[in-house]
């Protein structure tokens, strides 16, 4: 009798001990379209960097990263589409390249960004200039 196997497994948490630091990540396996083997992918979607580690949201955020994963597997996630559902347009053995989601930062939360390193920036040359530094 063959064995019915998904082409998909569902995300979950990978909590790992480097020293006293825990290190998170999102598990999960997909079937690669173009070889048919099922690959594991372990992001971590930037759930090990210290402020979302300090502000205690760190659980909350990996658990809607994981509904948003189970959501999109069905659909071929990481390989068809990306992290908001949109069609990858690339290559499918480029797909594992990108599923951090520092590839798939939206403009407008780019932007938001940029403008706020923009202001740090000012309030620094402001506070050289007070100074007296030959900073900007």
């Amino acid at each position: 009798m063959k064995k019915n196997v998904c082409a998909w497994s569902p995300a979950s948490i990978e909590i790992s001990k480097e020293g006293e630091i825990d290190r998170w990540r999102i598990s999960f396996y997909q079937t690669n379209p173009e070889t048919g083997i099922r690959e594991r992918f372990r992001p971590t979607f930037e759930l090990n960097r210290r402020r979302i580690v300090k502000s205690g949201k760190r659980e909350e955020l990996a658990n809607s990263y994981i509904q948003k994963v189970n959501e999109l597997l069905p659909k071929g996630f990481p390989f068809l589409v990306d992290l908001y559902g949109h069609p990858t347009g690339q290559r499918i053995g480029k797909a594992k390249d990108k599923h951090n989601g520092l590839l798939h930062t939206p403009v407008v939360e780019a932007l938001d960004v940029a403008q706020c390193h923009f202001q740090v920036f000012l309030q620094v040359c402001k506070l050289a200039r007070t100074k007296r530094l030959k900073f900007c």
